[in-house]
């Protein structure tokens, strides 16, 4: 009997180009050819345009005479891109100190934050920092802000390794030591404070490297 191979399907394909595209596997400005996405996956041409559509409503990649192309980063959109992350951020801490009990929390922050600080390199160092924004909005349980922020935070993971990669910038510990410290002292502002200051830090540095 011959035996099947399973299709990949649309989801499949944008979920992996979405990876690369966040991880510069494909890098900003680079030409994408369909031809050639259609051979890796062994997919029809439907579904990878549908993958690739699905891209650019997210704004990681646009169409050109030429086709689709990764997309540049301009200063405003750097400044769009980190202004709606902070945004989104805020609501979170907001119901953060709507909640009763914050230790489940404290306990994994700290754990993170601890792990971000015996960190080898500085790729495991993005990674932890990474996990403690996850775990600020996993502890909400607000679907609705993870839907949100899905997308902006993706583009904003894209814009800190075009960072990481140009000059080896990595998050500092200092800030997400202010927000812990902030919420084991139920001191929204000394939180926001280290939260605004994080941004501030990165935003700086990304728009020196456009």
């Amino acid at each position: 009997m011959k035996k099947q191979i399973k299709q990949i399907n649309v989801d499949e394909i944008y979920e992996d180009l979405k990876e690369k595209l966040v991880g510069l596997t494909y890098k900003p400005g680079e030409h994408l050819s369909t031809e050639t996405l259609i051979k890796h996956y062994e997919a029809t041409e439907e579904a990878v345009g549908e993958a690739l559509n699905r891209l650019i409503r997210d704004g990681f990649i646009v169409w050109t005479k030429t086709g689709a192309r990764v997309v540049t980063w301009e200063a405003n959109d750097v400044e769009e891109i980190q202004e709606l992350s902070l945004i989104l951020d805020r609501l979170v801490l907001e119901d953060i100190f709507e909640l009763d009990d914050r230790s489940i929390l404290l306990k994994e922050l700290g754990i993170i934050s601890d792990r971000f600080m015996k960190a080898d390199s500085s790729d495991d160092q993005v990674r932890w920092a990474e996990l403690f924004s996850k775990a600020l909005y996993r502890s909400i349980g607000s679907q609705r802000l993870l839907r949100m922020a899905s997308t902006i935070k993706s583009q904003q993971a894209m814009l800190r390794n075009i960072l990481l990669k140009q000059n080896n910038h990595v998050p500092q510990l200092e800030e997400h030591r202010q927000i812990v410290a902030g919420i084991e002292k139920n001191d929204f502002q000394q939180t926001l404070q280290g939260l605004e200051s994080a941004y501030a830090l990165k935003t700086q540095a990304i728009l020196k490297q456009i």
